[in-house]
């Protein structure tokens, strides 16, 4: 069957890419494990440096230091680590906060696939003025306006997309890391903190300057979908390993 081989095929170079970053991830963590802390923090400090010179650098970089982060809390307070830290809730709380309150709601899946049809609606809206419209001014100012409107919702579904795929397989990562029984419980520990610390230096990088009211406008959706898709993203996850 073709597409249970695609999906064999897909799943196959998927473990492939996890057991990749996962030695990558150890080889990056090795010198906090031998509590060379100092030398670690300059080194993800310059990498952080370094990613946020890429177009949309900062976006991803909070995106892959928030997974990081939580998938460090979330092994760290759970029943096989034995410590008591925040759950993935308190977690998310102490996130909003670290954001001055800006909106976080969970979205689920259907949400984002709603988003699609919005564009939609949009542009029906918006067509409806533009027919109404008095004068060519008005409807070149509703055109600009719809193409706006249309393009921050269509932006949040590819970066919710692109989100769910760096949390996914950063969780799938940082398991094979933390879970490798190839190393004593104390190495495992030590893990977590590490990769905990190297999400909170990712996510302390300064923020560039925005060109633009727009990029401004973008990068705060960033920052939700961001925040909002990492928490569902693991709390599936979750979920799944205690079904």
């Amino acid at each position: 069957d073709p597409q249970n081989f695609s999906i064999t095929e897909s799943q196959k170079l998927q473990e492939r890419r996890v057991t990749r970053l996962a030695l990558k991830l150890v080889e990056k963590i090795e010198p906090w494990t031998k509590e060379d802390y100092d030398l670690c923090k300059v080194q993800w400090k310059t990498e952080a440096d370094e990613l946020v010179k890429a177009s949309y650098g900062w976006e991803l970089i909070q995106a892959l230091g928030m997974a990081y982060e939580v998938a460090a809390v979330q092994f760290l307070g759970s029943m096989e680590s034995g410590l008591g830290l925040p759950s993935i809730s308190k977690w998310a709380k102490g996130q909003q906060a670290r954001h001055k309150g800006k909106k976080a709601t969970r979205k689920n899946q259907s949400q984002t696939l709603m988003a699609g049809f919005d564009a939609m609606k949009i542009q029906m809206e918006f067509q409806e003025r533009i027919a109404n419209a008095s004068s060519d001014e008005e409807r070149e100012k509703l055109q600009r306006e719809m193409e706006d409107a249309a393009q921050e919702v269509m932006l949040k579904v590819v970066w919710t997309t692109t989100i769910v795929d760096i949390t996914s397989t950063v969780h799938e990562v940082c398991q094979m890391v933390f879970f490798d029984q190839s190393v004593d419980k104390d190495i495992r520990k030590r893990r977590a903190h590490a990769v905990k610390n190297l999400g909170e230096i990712f996510q302390a990088t300064p923020e560039p300057p925005a060109d633009s009211g727009t990029r401004k406008s973008a990068r705060a959706m960033f920052e939700e979908a961001a925040l909002a898709a990492t928490v569902e993203t693991m709390k599936r996850k979750d979920e799944a390993a205690h079904k």
